[in-house]
């Protein structure tokens, strides 16, 4: 047999084992699994229907018990709908037990089950029908009777109340049946679980009794192949190893009649001729080692030659590939040997001649013309040539044919670098046309400071031509403007440092004088002077553009009246002047009351317009010596000079409240507007321009919070300053230092007591003041810019807290954070919110934020976006203060908000203000019917908690329940519940 039939028979039968053992494992396998899935289905099919069932027995009752209370309530309407619940899920029981059974008849039959155990299980599944038409004849009976009855006759109630026993009874019944079908169900699902492993145990053994049959055949195949293959193939590999290394002795027997036996053979035969051949071989080889050291001698002279010239020169064959490269040839070119011999030079180098007579010549063209015997040799010309690295080079450059036995024997091309010469031609080019196209004007004038050469641009500058000006001294530059101390100074400093710049006035060939930026240089040959190179340009127009940026930047860019910066200038000038002369000055700071309505309603540009109008009524009322500025916004200052006369002040205060008094035209309706105005008066309240404005602004704000038009700054305020600053301080510190601290109220379910989350609140006791109320050091934080990491640290600590609970396994539990509106825009939240999820292992749920109507009415656009990227991540967001701010039905639709926070204002008046009673009751129902949840907070009394339990209010939180307690106290209240307190 042939080695290849031998190798093809021994596959074939390993791969016939393998496939057999696969398929009959696989085959059985996947019956006992078929089996085993239909009569599952059939099992799970039971347990559905039992649960369908329920289901609809469960919701009957409850429809029923609701019916009965909504018609003791006289509300009908509901009744109706509770009774039409009970009609549709009695006629539901009925399909239900009837596909029941159909489904349980296919799956059976499917499953391949005997008659007598489909009959079985059918009579079984009939029998539950019985119990199922009493239970719903039963329920039709009694929504008559309580159809019929009178809710408020006793005999009649008590009729219904036994029929309803009776009913409950049976329905008790009938879940026991269903209950007892659930469990024999359970059973068969567990039957038909162990069926299956003992059927897959079967499979098991069934598949190692295949494999180890199948490794078996696969030893012996194994054997026969090493036997009668592998043995003879290394004999073989042998005697080859043996011939390699010329050792022609006898080789093993191959007298048997196979295939190894006859290549064998062969390789002896091939052997002997081997042997025949080498002593011949030898004889050659001495010949041709006599032959070889004569053409090494005159190889190696022409390489040295070759080598010795300092021009490149390369060799090109007559196929175009280069045949040689000198060392100068390869520097020049800057490409290794190898990736240049042996290769077409054409791919390699690129000759673009520069001579403008052969410019319509292709690259190489002078190179192919030699080497296709059109020329005999080209011209001597200057070329760019790109190399195979990428680098340009400039050379000059020969080719020339060789000849060999009257043959073309290729081309010798001879080049040298050009680049440097290329280069200086080039930059002597460059520079006269930089020369010419300069902007700036040129003069190069000759170690005598006689004109040899100007620029265009010096024409077009001055009106004077080249021939204007030639060997004259440039007088028309420096000008008689300037002194003769000037001049001597600058060509004092021009020698010496060999430079000079500056500005000088020159004059035009009309007599005009200009401004003009001049720069002057030396330049020296061997330590002499030979010439000045002038250049200058004309700077009228950025001086007039510095006169016009100097004047727009004391200005404010809308009104047109003096910005901050000018108005701190004259103010600091008013106070020096009035120091010197024991006068006083009197600043005004004025803010308009409730702006931001006016930019929400009529927009920014209506608003800006109404600024103006503003500004220019301010203006009317100045005297010549006063000093109207904006400061931002809708904030205004005024300077008042020498008000030591009687009633000045006085009078210039009801002037500008004078202006308010009149009505202002804005998108053709008038409006009316208020000022307050905050008064202080230099030196009394203020003896440098920094004191004085505070005490100004300090003014303004008591004149704000007291609602009054105009609060002049007293003595006591400085008490109150004094304290703002050492507040300041040590809120600076408290900061740094981390010793505020976080407090937690709970809130509270109040059906059952239970506490749900809890609101952290912000509490700082210090050292010296002792407690300070978060209503006093808040709103110095957003004033002072601390607000920010305030309320990051916030955040962090609050998430970490609430983690520390998830551990304990609240994990249901949130945690709510009060945002600042500084926070709510910072382009930090989202980051510091993800970094308080991440490293407190809390879920996005378990974090509520707290944002007041305020907050969100600044930009609602914005704050709907903002809102929605956090509800996104799953974090609640929660509407504080509810109903002390907007309140606007059209704008709380389209928040993505998750709970209403009812401000305590009103819940503190439920049991005296009926009104308040009337807010809450409809801010609940209200937002039940958006599908939000409500909390109440501020919750103090049991009257109030019972109103508010009445009235279905999700969550209850205030001083009732508990005051806001530390991390520890909040721990020890999640182990109890408020149950005694409901």
């Amino acid at each position: 047999m042939k080695l290849k039939s031998r190798l093809i028979y021994s596959y074939i039968l390993v791969a016939l084992l393998a496939s057999a053992t696969g398929l009959i494992s696989y085959f059985y396998i996947l019956t006992v699994k078929s089996n085993a899935q239909t009569l599952l289905n059939v099992q799970l099919v039971d347990q559905e229907k039992v649960h369908s069932i329920r289901f609809l027995l469960q919701r009957a009752k409850s429809n029923i018990r609701e019916a009965q209370l909504q018609r003791h309530k006289d509300n009908f309407q509901a009744e109706k709908y509770a009774t039409g619940e009970v009609r549709y899920a009695l006629s539901q029981l009925h399909f239900v037990h009837q596909a029941w059974l159909q489904d349980v008849k296919r799956g059976m039959m499917e499953a391949g089950a005997s008659d007598e155990d489909i009959n079985t299980d059918l009579i079984a599944l009939a029998q539950l029908g019985e119990p199922i038409w009493l239970f719903i004849n039963n329920s039709f009976a009694l929504l008559s009777l309580l159809e019929s009855a009178d809710p408020y006759q006793m005999d009649a109630v008590q009729e219904f109340n036994m029929v309803y026993a009776s009913w409950l009874e049976q329905s008790r019944e009938l879940q026991q049946i269903l209950e007892k079908r659930a469990m024999l169900t359970k059973q068969q699902v567990d039957a038909s679980g162990d069926r299956l492993y003992n059927n897959l145990n079967s499979a098991q053994t069934i598949y190692l009794t295949s494999l180890i049959g199948f490794l078996t055949a696969a030893l012996l195949v194994a054997y026969f192949v090493i036997r009668s293959i592998i043995k003879p193939l290394s004999r073989l590999s042998d005697y080859a190893q043996q011939l390699a290394i010329f050792d022609f002795n006898k080789g093993p027997d191959f007298s048997r009649d196979d295939e190894f036996s006859r290549l064998g053979s062969s390789l002896e035969t091939l052997a002997d001729e081997l042997l025949q051949q080498k002593s011949l071989m030898v004889t050659e080889i001495e010949q041709r080692k006599i032959s070889e050291l004569d053409v090494r001698h005159l190889y190696e002279f022409n390489q040295t030659l070759l080598n010795s010239v300092a021009d490149g020169i390369f060799g090109i064959g007559p196929d175009g590939y280069i045949s040689f490269i000198n060392p100068s040839a390869q520097l020049l070119l800057g490409d290794k040997s190898d990736q240049l011999l042996g290769n077409p030079y054409n791919e390699f180098l690129s000759f673009i001649d520069m001579d403008g007579q052969a410019s319509h010549l292709k690259a190489n063209s002078r190179i192919d013309d030699v080497l296709y015997q059109k020329s005999v040799a080209s011209k001597r010309s200057i070329a760019k040539l790109d190399t195979l690295s990428g680098r340009v080079i400039y050379v000059e450059y020969q080719a020339t044919a060789l000849q060999q036995d009257k043959r073309s024997a290729g081309v010798v091309v001879v080049l040298r670098d050009y680049s440097l010469k290329f280069d200086y031609e080039q930059e002597l080019r460059l520079t006269a046309q930089v020369f010419d196209t300069l902007s700036e004007a040129i003069i190069v004038t000759d170690s005598k400071n006689r004109c040899i050469k100007v620029n265009p641009a010096f024409t077009m500058i001055t009106g004077l031509t080249e021939a204007d000006v030639l060997q004259q001294e440039p007088n028309f530059i420096f000008t008689e403007h300037h002194t003769q101390l000037f001049y001597k100074t600058l060509w004092h400093n021009l020698y010496a440092e060999g430079e000079w710049q500056g500005e000088i006035w020159s004059k035009r060939e009309n007599g005009e004088m200009f401004p003009a930026w001049v720069k002057i240089s030396v330049i020296k040959h061997n330590a002499a002077m030979t010439h000045h190179v002038i250049t200058f340009f004309d700077i009228s127009e950025q001086k007039e553009a510095q006169k016009q940026v100097k004047y727009l930047s004391m200005r404010d860019l809308l009104t047109g009246i003096p910005n901050r910066t000018l108005f701190q200038s004259r103010l600091k000038n008013r106070i020096l002047s009035a120091e010197k002369s024991h006068q006083h000055v009197a600043l005004i700071i004025l803010d308009l009351n409730n702006f931001k309505d006016i930019n929400n309603q009529y927009g920014l540009v209506a608003g800006d317009s109404l600024l103006k109008d503003i500004a220019a009524a301010l203006g009317q009322v100045l005297s010549p010596q006063d000093t109207l500025a904006r400061l931002g916004g809708d904030e205004f200052a005024l300077v008042v000079p020498n008000i030591d006369q009687v009633n000045i002040l006085e009078d210039k205060v009801a002037r500008v409240l004078d202006v308010f008094k009149q009505r202002f035209m804005l998108a053709e309706e008038a409006i009316s507007l208020s000022a307050s105005l905050g008064v202080a008066i230099f030196p009394r309240d203020g003896d440098t321009l920094e004191s004085l404005n505070s005490a100004a602004q300090f003014a303004l704000q008591q004149a704000k919070a007291l609602g009054e038009k105009v609060s002049y700054f007293h003595q006591d305020m400085n008490l109150a300053i004094e304290h703002k600053k050492q507040l300041t301080k040590a809120l600076n510190l408290a900061v740094a230092d981390n010793q505020l601290k976080l407090f937690y109220q709970p809130k509270v379910l109040p059906d059952t007591g239970d506490i749900v989350g809890f609101e952290a609140l912000i509490r700082w006791q210090h050292e010296e003041f002792g407690y300070i109320s978060p209503a006093e050091f808040i709103p110095l934080a957003e004033e002072t810019g601390l607000i920010e990491p305030l309320g990051e640290w916030i955040i962090l600590e609050a998430a970490r807290q609430a983690g520390e609970w998830v551990k304990l396994g609240y994990t249901e539990l949130k945690v709510a954070v009060n945002l600042s509106p500084k926070q709510f825009i910072s382009a930090r939240l989202a980051q510091v919110i993800s970094e308080s999820i991440e490293n407190s292992g809390i879920q996005p749920s378990n974090l509520e934020l707290e944002i007041t109507e305020s907050m969100l009415m600044e930009n609602v656009e914005s704050a709907i976006l903002v809102m929605e990227q956090f509800s996104r991540q799953g974090i609640n967001i929660s509407l504080d203060d509810f109903g002390t701010g907007y309140s606007s039905l059209s704008y709380l639709k389209r928040f993505p908000i998750h709970t209403l926070k009812i401000d305590r204002s009103f819940v503190a008046q439920l049991a005296s203000d009926n009104d308040d009673a009337k807010i809450v009751a409809t801010i609940i129902t209200m937002a039940h019917t958006l599908g939000l949840k409500v909390v109440a907070e501020g919750v103090e009394t049991k009257e109030q908690m019972l109103f508010l339990q009445g009235r279905r209010c999700d969550q209850l939180q205030g001083y009732y329940f508990s005051r806001p307690v530390s991390a520890l106290e909040a721990t020890e209240l999640l182990n109890r519940s408020f149950s005694n307190l409901i």
